[in-house]
């Protein structure tokens, strides 16, 4: 404004000037002296403050497209921070899981006289090869294990294992989906809520429901994981991400 109110004083400067150089041309005539004065002062004045005008419509575009520049760098900012976010935690949560103990092999019943699986083709056998795909970070491919496996034995010990393992795997897969992660999440804790993988399922699903579109939704499910697991280590990672939850 300050810069404005500098060009309108020289514009109004050389219109008096440009005035003043009439009426010393116009000569002895007494009366045709103030009618040029204040004709010639009206115009420059006009021109001046409709130049003046246009300035403060310029400046006042720029400074809306500067404040959204601003939001837009803020937005895209953030975008990146939550992807990161999102990769180093999955990246993190897979190597916890991977070192965590193998689940134990179900107990063998007596031999009977009864036709037995091909070997390798029990439920253990193929969560351990959809494992190994996981460790070579093959992940389509272990999605594609896991698949088989919860098909062959829907009603095996290792099946909430394989629902959990599957969500992970889609958000590593060549084309991440984040919403398949968290319906499989979501069936781990909603119809096995006494397994060892419920905690887990639900704190995964929250996060994700924060991290999308459903803040308020998240927020209710880390609540859940805080309350009914309280004192597992899933409960202290929903409290802390309840607080970023917003």
């Amino acid at each position: 404004m300050i810069r404005f109110a500098a060009v309108l004083t020289g514009l109004v400067t050389l219109s008096l000037a440009g005035v003043a150089a009439q009426a010393v041309q116009a000569g002895p005539g007494v009366e045709e002296r103030p009618a040029i004065t204040v004709a010639t002062a009206s115009a420059g004045l006009d021109s001046a403050t409709a130049v003046f005008e246009q300035l403060q419509q310029y400046q006042t575009q720029i400074e809306a497209l500067t404040g959204r520049i601003e939001e837009l760098e803020h937005a895209l900012s953030q975008a990146r921070e939550q992807e990161k976010s999102r990769y180093l935690d999955t990246d993190a949560r897979l190597k916890q899981l991977e070192q965590a103990p193998k689940a134990p092999a179900a107990v063998v019943a007596p031999v009977v006289p009864v036709a037995v699986p091909a070997a390798g083709n029990d439920e253990k056998a193929m969560f351990d090869r959809a494992r190994a795909l996981v460790r070579e970070k093959k992940f389509d491919e272990a999605i594609a294990a896991f698949g088989e496996q919860v098909k062959q034995f829907p009603t095996g010990e290792l099946y909430p294992s394989a629902l959990y393992w599957t969500g992970e795997m889609w958000l590593v897969a060549s084309n991440p989906d984040a919403a398949k992660a968290g319906r499989y999440f979501y069936r781990v804790y909603n119809e096995f809520p006494k397994n060892s993988w419920a905690p887990a399922a639900m704190y995964r699903h929250g996060q994700l429901q924060c991290q999308g579109d459903d803040i308020s939704k998240g927020r209710v499910t880390l609540s859940r994981v805080a309350a009914q697991y309280a004192g597992t280590s899933e409960a202290r990672q929903a409290e802390a991400a309840l607080k970023q939850c917003q």
